[in-house]
């Protein structure tokens, strides 16, 4: 086998990495009242400052139907410059609720923003994510089915999913956890899809995500 054969296999391998592919994106929403009792629950760090009462980003995620895709570049690691333009709008809508905003912006673009980094460069990867938060708002869309924030009060998981339908004519993915000192199921995201330009919405594989109850609840911040 020759020098050259060898070479030009890895060089091949070498720009298929580069250039992964996804199949449609993600936005996850995280609940940060949930967030934050999860973290006291299992032990993580602890939330600080004042707990915002609305959606926050968690993460714009390029994924592919069949299998999960991630830290698709480790050279092109985010640089603060170039997110500069943007953020003031990311440390409204995309916070660290516990730590430092960049490095959770960092983690991000690092494991998930690289995946589509042929289509979207960093700048516009989280204009992008803050694009499509700012079409949606989940609270009003919710509480227009009468489903709003309630520390008693239980929701059916499909209600919440169809309440979300409504407003994107897709369905979204919940993710929940449940709460030790209850057993009770505990709402903490709302994961939207788009296409592969993030401009149409689309259904989310699996809706109930981990919220496999038929009822949970959604903690008043």
């Amino acid at each position: 086998m020759s020098t050259l054969f060898v070479f030009s296999v890895f060089l091949l391998l070498s720009v298929a990495t580069l250039c992964v592919g996804y199949d449609y994106f993600m936005l996850a929403e995280t609940w940060p009242k949930s967030y934050c009792n999860y973290q006291s629950q299992t032990g993580g760090r602890l939330c600080y400052g004042t707990v915002p009462k609305h959606f926050t980003i968690h993460g714009l995620w390029p994924e592919e139907w069949t299998r999960q895709i991630h830290n698709c570049n480790a050279t092109n690691t985010l640089n603060q410059t170039h997110i500069q333009p943007v953020r003031r709008q990311l440390t409204a809508f995309w916070p660290n609720l516990n730590g430092n905003d960049f490095s959770f912006w960092k983690f991000e673009w690092d494991k998930h923003g690289t995946c589509s980094e042929n289509s979207f460069a960093q700048l516009p990867y989280f204009q992008l994510a803050l694009n499509i938060k700012g079409r949606i708002n989940l609270l009003k869309m919710l509480s227009q089915d009468q489903i709003v924030p309630d520390n008693r009060k239980s929701y059916n998981t499909t209600s919440v999913i169809d309440a979300i339908r409504k407003g994107t004519n897709h369905a979204p993915q919940l993710d929940c956890y449940v709460q030790r000192t209850n057993n009770v199921t505990i709402l903490a995201e709302v994961r939207l899809c788009l296409d592969v330009n993030g401009t149409s919405y689309i259904n989310c594989p699996n809706p109930s995500g981990s919220c496999a109850t038929t009822d949970l609840y959604w903690p008043k911040p």
